[in-house]
């Protein structure tokens, strides 16, 4: 059975594979750097925010097995964030903390908007940009926030992908359950005969989830994310990336054909304007 996601899922995975490219591109970062450093302070507020808020939520949206673990590091957490010089009097006022929240994202627009016209100008060009990019610089905020205060049992805050697939409404998904009794099936058909009837369940499972519009993941998602980069950021030519391509059978050279209809599903799937090279 091929792996299967939501659309969604996929596409969180695609611009995450995208956005690390951009983030070892160095001219890019030289622009992303300079368009941050007049916003440095209220990033740094926003990421000792966000890293309490996010971590209490995770905490009572499913409290893990070592709960005693867990509110321990969240008292370190508090109390770290509360001895800072900046100040966060609001540690242990929730609403508070969300209003302080939703102003410092308010006075980062301008610094959004910037990063969009950055991504734009490296032909990254789409509603998500600003944002993300922006997400990207307080996720390290929150990494540094969770290591200077000697939190070890919270997972790594930075991980985009789990961080929203946290927020997906749980129950979506049909859950797969299957009422089975081995012995039963091995005594009736063998073990041939019970790994047929597992066989024949996970084909009907796979057609559930298609219905609700699951898809198959690409296998080669992390490339086709590559020869996007590739051909509109080094404007590498499609017989270029194709010839340097080394196919399934350890083949050099794809058709250059099949790499552009790649980049083209790649743009869709992330949600990138149609681009026309020059």
């Amino acid at each position: 059975m091929p792996r299967l996601l939501p659309t969604d899922w996929i596409r969180i995975i695609a611009i995450n594979y995208l956005l690390q490219l951009y983030e070892r591109e160095i001219g890019f970062v030289q622009e992303w750097e300079k368009a941050k450093k007049p916003f440095i302070p209220l990033i740094e507020q926003l990421g000792k925010v966000s890293t309490l808020i996010e971590v209490e939520h995770l905490l009572m949206k499913s409290p893990p097995d070592d709960l005693i673990d867990w509110i321990s590091d969240l008292q370190k957490l508090r109390n770290y964030l509360q001895d800072l010089p900046t100040g966060t009097e609001y540690a242990q006022n929730s609403s508070e903390m969300l209003k302080s929240y939703d102003s410092l994202q308010e006075k980062l627009t301008p610094y959004v908007l910037s990063l969009k016209s950055v991504a734009y100008d490296w032909n990254l060009r789409t509603s998500w940009a600003g944002e993300e990019l922006m997400r990207i610089n307080v996720q390290k905020v929150q990494q540094d926030v969770l290591n200077a205060a000697g939190v070890t049992t919270f997972f790594e805050l930075s991980d985009r992908q789990i961080q929203t697939l946290l927020k997906q409404d749980e129950g979506s998904l049909p859950s797969g359950t299957w009422p089975i009794n081995i012995l039963s099936l091995y005594l009736a058909g063998g073990r041939r005969g019970f790994i047929n009837k597992l066989n024949r369940r996970l084909v009907e499972f796979e057609k559930e989830l298609k219905t609700l519009g699951v898809k198959e993941i690409p296998s080669a998602l992390h490339r086709h994310a590559e020869w996007w980069f590739d051909y509109y950021v080094h404007n590498t030519s499609l017989d270029d990336i194709a010839d340097g391509t080394i196919g399934p059978k350890n083949e050099a050279g794809r058709y250059p054909e099949n790499i552009r209809k790649a980049v083209q599903k790649f743009s869709k799937l992330t949600g990138i304007e149609p681009l026309e090279r020059t």
